[in-house]
C-alpha cells in the first residue's frame, strides 16, 4: 500500500466495504478529484480519511433526506384529511334551495 506524506492509503476494496458504495463509483469519484486516491498499476487506493469523511456526508445526508420526507408526507396527508372534511361536509349536509325567494305573506298572486 502506498504511503505518501503520511495519508494512509486503503485498496478500493476495502474502501468500499467501509463506506458501502461500489469500486467502480470510488474510482469515478477519484477521477474526478472528488476524493484523494492514486491507481498503481491496475489497482485504485483511496486515502482513508477521505471514505469515512465520504461515509459520514452520506449518512447526515440519507437523516436529513429522511426527515424531510417525513414532513413532506405528513403535509399531503393532512391536506387530503382537509379535503375530505370538506367533500364529506358538503355530501352530508342537508341540501336547500335557496335560488328561489321566499313568498311574501299576504301576498295577492298576480294572475
Amino acid at each position: 500500500m502506498p504511503q505518501d506524506f503520511g495519508l494512509n492509503f486503503i485498496s478500493l476494496k476495502q474502501a468500499s466495504e467501509i463506506s458501502g458504495y461500489h469500486q467502480d463509483y470510488l474510482s469515478q469519484l477519484i477521477r474526478q478529484g472528488k476524493i484523494k486516491g492514486t491507481k498503481i498499476g491496475r489497482n485504485w487506493f483511496v486515502v482513508e480519511e477521505e471514505i469515512k469523511t465520504l461515509s459520514a456526508n452520506n449518512q447526515n445526508q440519507e437523516k436529513t433526506r429522511k426527515g424531510l420526507r417525513g414532513k413532506i408526507i405528513f403535509i399531503f396527508i393532512l391536506l387530503i384529511l382537509i379535503a375530505s372534511i370538506f367533500i364529506f361536509q358538503k355530501a352530508i349536509a342537508p341540501k336547500t334551495d335557496n335560488n328561489f325567494p321566499k313568498p311574501i305573506e299576504n301576498e295577492q298572486p298576480l294572475f
